[in-house]
């Protein structure tokens, strides 16, 4: 679509190459034009001229191939002409014989055309052209490199662990058990309710639809109110006349955003040991009060502010989150990896004493991850928890997911099944860390303060030991669990590897017909063919590698020499629509899903100064000299690791406003709604908003991605929808469908809102606070959904799509006199 030119930066001469708009520009002119020509006629020279002619009818095109390409046009002519005008995108090609009905258009240039064809009739004054048939064509550019070619089979992707794992983990299976029972056991919540797991239940993400709504940069709700369960009829958030037009009337637009719901406000007074529940006080938050009809009000639980995506395949991301700002590097602490220069944890050192040592795991993103919501107030957390007090909670339970479902045959938890009454685990999780971890990092009795800090006996000056006194005091286990949290759970994510798509299966018999694994019959005709489509669009220059993502740690390479290499590097430099040469995060791309001033993403600061991108951490990292008091290398990648050739420059323009990772598209049929924001119910509209070019690409253009234009291969080409929609459903893996081993779990109830009366009122308790509203999700086997039942005996269904309807249970009909009151229950 672009050609590469010398260009650089007024006022300097940077030596990089910049794309040029012409092609971009060229598209635009010619859709001007099209509408601009469209049933008038064209004088050509001065005078009084004869009668325009009728025009022509019935032109079609047709290209020789989908690349660059001949176009063969036919039409038939509706009276004698003298010549015939020959036009592609209003520009005139040529004249030809007025008795003509065909004309081939060699090698026409890679791009979306209108063609027309023109009657004329010549005399003494002048010349004269008639309207003109009219056809469009779309013609792809060569591939780019590297080739857009579908990626290869997922199961060729390594999952790459941290360099330095076995330094902290002695037991890989160990650590993996601990992982997934940290992950799925609601205790881990401050309310003992909220888990992990709550808002990834589903093929990795959230499928509720009842209390999901955040009301966004201006805090008000308009898609529906708090507490409301949200409709097909909801969505888009941003809804057009025209699907296809970004430029058709506006229905309606919302910033609302989809989230999920997480717990209650409150304030942390202090943990309780040995109990799931926590000693709390309410926090005010007027944004999740709901008042009743009778006055009366009471607080919801919050929702979050981005939707949840799925954490299948999650381990292949460089850094994690919409945004990123969960860190390649993990510290132990918290999020930040490197940013963080005062993390610490606490280790055994040779003499037995313990002292605070700052670490750095890389290939670590999950684990960086994973140690946020579990002390976030807005999903995990009372307001004030710390992970110290975290530790403390959980390392006192008398079981592991006391109180839920473990199926026997899981396919991790199984074996240790507190099977009296099949819930819980019979280990503890104290145990369960001496198993997992190295004892440098937990084997010591003596005592810390909630900073890290040894706790001193007065009266001989040495570290005190032995069992904490008060719930202020910590074990050595309870201090450093931030740790074990996060590296667990990052292992038992790392096992979540959907590599069994007829995707897959289809590409393993492509690339090798020997393959025992591989199925050249896997996929569908129309799913071959939307595989095709998607090569032929932009999808391909987001959505890359195996993962069909492009912000992975799969990128990250090194080489001797750090020169001009054909490795993707973790920045790179292209123009935005402004045509402004800009550098960026790959894999984060600001797509004008929505203003960018409504959520800035990847463009924010981390708490201690620093832009959140790469791009600008690079920036400021080599605008500042190492012998600064104040520099930080907080983007310690090894010597040698591509990042971008030449290094970013001070006054290199950062596009990163409004930029967000590129989600992987396996499994999205489940995965639903989508986008950061989730305000799109379906593939089918988010097609359409590809197909139109974005929403709000004017507002957002200096970090606009150069791809987001119209996409003339969709528009009007309903079977080419179909088709990509179809190849999208290829991608999902039926062991997720089916919840499958490593996709089983232990049981799992999670809030759907509050109880309500019919009028929608909230219904209280005698303390005047909502009652939650539970789902049960059973627990599941490794031989998954299909050979198991509900608690009244019915089989359980696959997962489904977003807002696809299902059958109702128990549906009972009583008629009096002339009505029927029905009653049924939602699966």
């Amino acid at each position: 679509m672009f050609s590469r030119q010398p260009q650089t930066k007024p006022g300097h001469d940077s030596g990089v190459a910049r794309l040029s708009a012409t092609a971009v520009q060229s598209f635009l002119t010619a859709m001007v034009i099209s509408m601009l020509f469209a049933g008038s006629s064209v004088l050509t020279a001065q005078g009084p001229p004869a009668p325009p002619p009728a025009a022509p009818v019935g032109l079609t095109c047709e290209g020789s191939g989908p690349l660059v390409a001949d176009v063969a046009m036919n039409w038939t002519n509706t009276e004698v002409y003298d010549q015939i005008a020959v036009r592609r995108d209003a520009i005139l090609l040529t004249i030809i014989s007025g008795s003509a009905t065909s004309y081939l258009d060699v090698d026409s240039p890679a791009s979306f055309h209108v063609y027309s064809v023109h009657g004329m009739r010549v005399g003494a004054a002048g010349s004269v052209e008639g309207g003109g048939s009219t056809c469009t064509i779309q013609l792809f550019p060569p591939p780019l490199e590297p080739d857009l070619q579908p990626p290869g089979p997922l199961h060729q992707m390594p999952v790459i662990l941290p360099g330095n794992l076995f330094e902290f983990v002695a037991d890989l299976d160990a650590a993996i058990l601990l992982g997934k029972a940290l992950f799925w056991d609601m205790q881990a919540g401050s309310d003992g309710v909220q888990s992990c797991a709550t808002c990834h239940y589903h093929a990795g993400a959230d499928h509720r639809k009842t209390q999901q709504l955040n009301g966004g940069p201006n805090g008000t709700l308009e898609i529906a109110p708090l507490n409301s369960m949200v409709s097909a009829q909801d969505f888009p958030f941003h809804n057009l006349s025209n699907p296809e037009n970004a430029d058709s009337g506006v229905i309606s637009s919302s910033n609302d955003v989809f989230g999920s719901e997480g717990i209650l406000a409150t304030d942390l007074v202090s943990i309780i040991e040995g109990s799931d529940q926590e000693n709390t006080t309410p926090h005010p938050f007027p944004d999740f009060t709901v008042t009743n009809s009778d006055g009366s009000s009471a607080q919801v639980r919050t929702t979050t502010g981005r939707n949840a995506p799925t954490v299948i395949n999650a381990i292949h991301y460089v850094e994690a989150f919409w945004d990123g700002r969960a860190s390649f590097w993990f510290n132990g602490r918290d999020n930040w990896g490197a940013r963080n220069p005062d993390a610490t944890v606490l280790k055994v050192q040779p003499d037995g004493s313990v002292a605070e040592t700052s670490i750095l795991i890389d290939y670590a993103a999950l684990a960086s991850q994973a140690v946020g919501p579990i002390v976030s107030s807005g999903e995990m957390s009372a307001h004030g928890r710390n992970l110290f007090q975290v530790g403390k909670k959980m390392l006192s339970l008398d079981q592991p997911l006391a109180g839920q479902q473990v199926h026997a045959s899981d396919s991790v938890l199984g074996p240790y099944r507190d099977n009296v009454d099949g819930r819980g685990l019979t280990l503890a999780y104290s145990d369960m860390i001496s198993a997992a971890f190295v004892n440098d990092w937990h084997a010591s009795d003596q005592l810390f303060d909630e900073t890290g800090a040894p706790l001193i006996d007065g009266t001989t000056g040495l570290p005190r030991t032995g069992l904490p006194a008060n719930i202020d005091e910590y074990t050595m286990k309870e201090a450093n669990f931030s740790l074990f949290w996060g590296l667990a759970i990052m292992l038992y994510e790392s096992t979540l590897r959907s590599d069994d798509s007829p995707f897959d299966r289809f590409r393993r018999a492509q690339l090798d017909a020997t393959d025992p694994l591989g199925d050249i019959d896997a996929m569908t005709p129309e799913q071959r063919q939307g595989m095709v489509v998607m090569t032929q669009a932009n999808c391909m220059f987001c959505h890359t590698t195996a993962l069909f993502s492009s912000a992975t740690s799969s990128k990250i390479s090194t080489v001797l020499e750090q020169e001009f290499s054909a490795v993707e590097g973790l920045l790179e430099r292209m123009p935005m629509q402004d045509f402004q040469l800009s550098i960026y995060d790959g894999g984060f791309y600001n797509l004008g899903v929505t203003l960018t001033a409504d959520d800035i993403g990847r463009g924010g600061t981390d708490p201690f100064g620093h832009g959140l991108s790469m791009a600008a951490g690079f920036q400021e990292i080599h605008a500042t000299s190492p012998i600064d008091p104040n520099y930080n290398n907080f983007l310690p990648f090894a010597a040698g690791t591509i990042v971008l050739d030449p290094s970013p420059q001070p006054w290199e323009d950062i596009a990163t406003a409004g930029t967000f990772k590129t989600p992987t598209l396996r499994n999205t049929e489940l995965t639903g709604p989508y986008f950061h924001n989730g305000s799109y119910s379906t593939l089918a509209q988010v097609i359409d908003f590809y197909a139109r070019g974005g929403n709000f690409t004017e507002q957002n253009l200096t970090t606009l991605a150069p791809e987001m234009f119209p996409m003339p291969l969709f528009i009007g080409q309903l079977d080419r929808k179909n088709q990509m929609v179809a190849f999208l459903e290829s991608l999902t893996d039926e062991r997720v469908r089916w919840e499958r081993a490593p996709f089983d779990h232990p049981e799992l109830m999670i809030p759907i809102g509050a109880e309500t009366e019919a009028n929608g009122d909230l219904i209280l308790d005698a303390s005047g606070n909502a009652i939650d509203k539970f789902k049960v999700i059973p627990a599941v086997g490794a031989e998954g959904r299909m050979v198991e039942t509900d608690a009244a005996g019915r089989p359980l269904e696959a997962l489904t799509a977003f807002l696809m309807p299902t059958a109702v249970n128990d549906l009972q009909c009583t008629s009096v006199a002339t009505t029927a009151d029905l009653t049924w229950s939602t699966p």
